[in-house]
């Protein structure tokens, strides 16, 4: 902890001396290591794509989209997948069924300009 900056300092610059590539390709088998990666980097792993992580969806306003999966894979199982609902898709639902709301009631917000 004594030399913490000074060897900070120092590592800092001999990483900067290469490549990440070539140091992955000297450390590889010696040293547990991989690259940080951006997001947008990690997105187009090999991995990702065999694991299946990245989907393909059909959105009814936006046309296909991708999204990340759900990350808990269990032998054997596929999890479903699906889009959520649209802004306000249930509202009339949930102010019926869980808040007590009419018909009629529901209307005269939305003539008021309340929903």
């Amino acid at each position: 902890m004594d030399n913490r900056e000074t060897l900070g300092a120092a590592l800092k610059k001999l990483s900067r001396a290469r490549t990440t590539a070539e140091w992955l390709e000297d450390l590889r088998g010696e040293v547990p290591c991989a690259p940080v990666n951006t997001v947008g980097q990690a997105l187009q792993d090999s991995q990702v794509a065999e694991d299946r992580m990245v989907l393909e969806m059909e959105h009814p306003d936006l046309g296909t989209v991708r999204q990340l999966a759900s990350p808990i894979k269990i032998s054997g199982t596929m999890p479903e997948h699906r889009l959520g609902p649209g802004l306000g898709q249930h509202t009339d639902e949930v102010l019926r069924d869980y808040a007590g709301a009419t018909d009629q009631e529901i209307a005269a917000w939305r003539s008021k300009g309340v929903l």
